[in-house]
């Protein structure tokens, strides 16, 4: 039998930002997600799941949805997803589920243009709405003394003076994401490079699946959302071998 453990907010690399769907096709509500990663059956204390406003036009730093994970444990195949009631989504048995009333409104819990989504650690109380960025210079100064930043993803949709909160801005050049994914294997916090983004194709709300043509350049080829599943493998790169000729063999790189 293995015992839940409290997670203490100074274990930076024990719970990680997994996957996140904050602009579905369509309608936003019930279809956003966040799935978060870390050891089974661990027990989490003073952390929060935030979204943070990242418009110039709309109090940058402002905390739109906050999302208490305190007492929360990781299921038993080492994912917790936090999910609107009513979701239309299958997770495996082995999730921990947090069904988030936020995630339900008209609009969803999520900005579509310019925002961060952080796990925050923290021994004091966090309320919706307060403007942790006073100066609107893109630091979240207003952070109580206890807080730090555990992980973070975030982009801007191009706007003027937009902010990312957290060090991990994903932004793009050419489209504003609707989703992002972390590769697996991959444990470092705060780390852009652990991450790709993309648009969702289709005009379902529930879509898993990832345009092709709006995607970041390290996004693997075909790859899916798997929320409640263990992220899927980047596919390797392989090697074929070409029809030996008289003179020599030919050793082609095919596209992963």
């Amino acid at each position: 039998m293995i015992l839940p453990v409290d997670v203490a907010i100074t274990d930076t690399n024990v719970v990680l930002l997994s996957e996140a769907k904050v602009n579905p096709p369509g309608e936003d509500a019930p279809y956003e997600f966040v799935e978060i990663r870390g050891p089974a059956n661990k027990r989490l204390t003073n952390l929060f799941l935030v979204a943070v406003q990242g418009n110039s036009s709309s109090a940058p730093g402002r905390l739109d949805t906050i999302v208490d994970l305190n007492g929360r444990i990781i299921g038993t195949n080492g994912l917790l997803i936090v999910a609107a009631p009513g979701h239309p989504y299958l997770f495996s048995p082995g999730t921990t589920v947090l069904l988030a009333p936020q995630l339900a409104e008209s609009g969803g819990a999520f900005d579509n243009g310019s925002g961060s989504i952080l796990l925050l650690g923290c021994r004091e109380e966090l309320d919706e709405g307060d403007d942790l960025d006073n100066g609107d210079n893109g630091r979240l100064e207003g952070l109580p003394r206890t807080a730090y930043i555990v992980d973070a993803i975030g982009w801007t949709d191009g706007g003027n003076n937009d902010e990312v909160y957290g060090g991990v801005d994903l932004s793009q050049r050419n489209f504003t994401p609707d989703a992002a994914g972390r590769f697996p294997g991959s444990n470092a916090p705060l780390s852009k490079a652990s991450w790709f983004v993309g648009d969702l194709a289709g005009t379902n709300g529930s879509s898993l699946n990832f345009d092709s043509e709006n995607v970041s350049g390290n996004t693997p080829t075909g790859n899916v959302m798997t929320p409640g599943v263990i992220n899927k493998s980047r596919p390797p790169s392989r090697r074929t071998r070409s029809r030996r000729s008289r003179v020599s063999s030919v050793i082609r790189r095919t596209k992963p």
